[in-house]
């Protein structure tokens, strides 16, 4: 995906609950660039909740450039945490 500075880009998530696990998946990002603002809605997913919506915006001070990053799904008692590791560019405007 590419971000224009100062703009936003909105991510669709979607989390598989192996064996209808009922506790509270927290959503989190890591390895964001300096100035790359992530929101998760809801940053909790309860219940039977699977669905998020994560927008980045690249505000000022963001560098120009690839920006890898991670998104992390846990949960309490999950062994596993699931990191899949997202690529963007912010383009200077």
């Amino acid at each position: 995906m590419t971000i224009p500075l100062g703009g936003n880009e909105v991510i669709n998530i979607q989390v598989t609950r192996g064996g209808l696990y009922p506790g509270t998946i927290t959503l989190t990002t890591s390895a964001l660039p300096t100035g790359l603002l992530a929101t998760f809605n809801p940053p909790l997913l309860t219940g039977t909740t699977d669905r998020a919506t994560l927008t980045l915006t690249a505000g000022p001070g963001t560098v120009a450039g690839a920006c890898p990053f991670t998104i992390t799904a846990s949960g309490e008692g999950v062994d596993t945490k699931v990191t899949p590791t997202i690529s963007c560019a912010i383009t200077g405007q």
